[in-house]
């Protein structure tokens, strides 16, 4: 006869006042062994910036696609390698039930928490299947409502949802703070010209032309760019721009490095590419992508781009409305994190 094994309870994510990661004894509860679930791209770096703020972890494992940035990210870590899903495949999602049963039963897991996209649901349902706790963080890009994958989820008994958005926090979803929590602008003085400037696209599939054109009819004539363009074709006459420096995709420390070189970052309203242009320190003019242009799913990026604006860390607006004084006000600004910010521990049930 088997027996499901019986996972410790654990209730709640919970903030503790400071960074510097209490043991889990100081926080009353035996350490965890957590399997950290996110798709590459954004929502990898997201899960990246919550896991430095999980507190009483013993271990984490990772699981996730491979490509030139999560090889980087997640260089240092223990990683299970799986097959890249689309935003809302839930077929191909789904193809992934198996794996994950089957890693559940073979490693020593607590807890899984993941960030997203439509890879979680097939692991969080797997995790409450063997009655291992499940956690799912909704992204920071959802300031008024869950997105698809979040509402799916809602339909398994069991999981915690946390959202990022105190807007909307309420009785099923339990607000967690954000990935843009301690972070700080300051004035620092007009940049020397001629500037120069990153613009990067990401890695969606959806190309974003629009932003390309505008961008290029707006920017000073002596302005240096690196671009990364991700899916949006090289655009025509490429090679008279003098100082332009146009590539597909680079890995995330290239990006990285180019940010903190830049007077100014331009960028899609992606979460990953804005939490790499705050953490480079620079202030990001982010431009969401809009769905009637075909360039995303839906328009939620236009939520983080208004987010980051009034949280006064970037300017969020149309690609049409960069100008050089836009260009000019980001770049006289910095962003630094404040040394302390909240930390994020799993308790066990009985002392919620």
């Amino acid at each position: 006869m088997t027996t499901t094994p019986v996972a410790p309870q654990v209730a709640d994510l919970r903030l503790v006042p400071g960074s510097a990661r209490p043991s889990a004894t100081a926080v009353g509860t035996r350490p965890l062994n957590a399997l950290l679930v996110a798709a590459a791209g954004g929502h990898l770096l997201e899960m990246a910036a919550w896991a430095k703020r999980f507190v009483g972890v013993a271990s984490t494992t990772w699981v996730t696609s491979h490509n030139g940035q999560s090889r980087i990210v997640l260089a240092d870590e223990d990683v299970r390698w799986v097959k890249p899903v689309a935003p809302r495949d839930l077929a191909a999602a789904m193809s992934l039930l198996p794996l994950a049963r089957e890693m559940l039963a073979r490693e020593n897991v607590d807890i899984v928490v993941s960030t997203g996209s439509a890879i979680a649901v097939p692991f969080l349902a797997a995790a409450r299947m063997r009655g291992i706790e499940a956690c799912y963080i909704e992204s920071a890009t959802r300031t008024s409502e869950p997105s698809l994958t979040g509402r799916l989820l809602r339909a398994v008994p069991g999981v915690r949802f946390f959202t990022q958005a105190e807007a909307w926090a309420g009785k099923r979803w339990s607000y967690a703070g954000s990935v843009f929590d301690g972070y700080e602008a300051e004035v620092v003085g007009t940049p020397r010209v001629p500037l120069h400037v990153v613009v990067a696209l990401g890695s969606m599939r959806f190309p974003m032309t629009r932003l390309v054109d505008n961008v290029i009819a707006s920017l000073p004539a002596d302005a240096s760019v690196t671009w990364q363009l991700g899916h949006t074709p090289v655009p025509a006459g490429a090679a008279d721009l003098a100082g332009h420096r146009f590539e597909t995709f680079v890995s995330h420390d290239e990006l990285a490095d180019a940010m903190r070189r830049a007077h100014v970052v331009i960028s899609h309203a992606g979460v990953g590419t804005a939490l790499t242009a705050l953490g480079a320190g620079r202030f990001p003019i982010l431009v969401p992508r809009q769905a009637r242009h075909r360039e995303h799913v839906d328009d939620h990026q236009e939520q983080m781009a208004r987010d980051l604006d009034q949280r006064g860390l970037a300017f969020g607006c149309a690609s049409g409305e960069i100008t050089t004084d836009v260009l000019l006000a980001a770049a006289s600004r910095a962003v630094h994190r404040r040394p302390t910010v909240d930390g994020l521990t799993l308790l066990p049930r009985a002392q919620v």
